[in-house]
């Protein structure tokens, strides 16, 4: 079994050691070892390599022991931070890949009812993955005439959600028919997110070994210090409210631990 544990010194981290074998294989073969020496030298590189510090690792083989140790100057709260963090990455969030596989397939039968909606409307006119194709940009201002309420950066005609917004409020008062279409592209394009972001997005980063997603976290990584997490971004789960699937009923917790979702303050 593998033991970790942390220093304190008059209330401050200095360091952490893991010690023992985790039993997986023989030694000298074991990757479960090997990971955890991989998880402590990335600490020591995300440490030195990002913050400047010069924390140092110490190999101990005959005691089967390993050991990070910050520097008796460092004071800086980001390198503390560095440290759990390395570790949080090592660790991953795992995921329940059964559900978002029943998921998935729920998804894409619920999208393929929208396009056929969708295409009872516009006939055979080619909407993509999300109604943004200049053949659908076509039919709105072209075959329907609708006016033009929004542009994009280089004054072509939008097609965003926004513009969508618009042309459904538009609509409302001088084409009531289309209502219910506009509801449908905007439908069909939650759908087509959630599906292409929150399933297959999320699907391609889980490490088939872990089972769990392991990004990168940046204690640090906004413009006003917030914390920030990419490849993937695990930080803009969908709300309840705007979300049909439950992407966040995805993230489990590891058996004989609880996960807790707590709202921001």
């Amino acid at each position: 079994m593998t033991r970790v544990e942390f220093f304190d010194q008059d209330g401050r981290i200095t360091g952490f050691s893991c010690s023992g074998h985790s039993g997986y294989a023989e030694e000298g073969s074991d990757i479960v070892c090997a990971a955890v020496s991989t998880a402590v030298k990335f600490a020591e590189c995300t440490i030195n390599d990002v913050l400047g510090e010069r924390a140092k690792t110490r190999v101990k083989e005959d005691e089967a022991r390993i050991s990070l140790t910050l520097p008796a100057t460092c004071e800086n709260e980001e390198t503390v931070q560095a440290v759990f963090t390395g570790m949080m990455k090592y660790n991953g969030v795992l995921f329940d890949t059964d559900l978002m596989e029943e998921k998935k397939a729920e998804a894409e039968a619920h999208l393929v009812d929208l396009r056929a909606k969708l295409q009872a409307v516009i006939g055979n006119v080619d909407i993509g993955e999300n109604c943004g194709t200049q053949a659908f940009k076509d039919y709105l201002y072209k075959t329907e005439n609708l006016p033009v309420l929004k542009t994009t950066t280089k004054y072509a005609e939008a097609a965003d959600d926004e513009a969508m917004q618009l042309l459904r409020a538009y609509c409302k008062k001088h084409r009531p028919e289309m209502v219910s279409f506009f509801d449908t592209v905007q439908e069909f394009r939650k759908w087509a997110k959630i599906k292409s972001t929150y399933i297959d997005g999320y699907l391609k980063w889980i490490n088939p070994a872990t089972g769990r997603i392991h990004p990168d976290l940046l204690p640090m990584g906004t413009d006003t210090g917030r914390f920030a997490s990419r490849r993937p971004n695990l930080q803009n789960m969908p709300r309840k409210g705007s979300d049909p699937i439950g992407v966040r009923q995805f993230v489990v917790a590891p058996e004989g631990t609880a996960a807790y979702n707590v709202p921001p303050v």
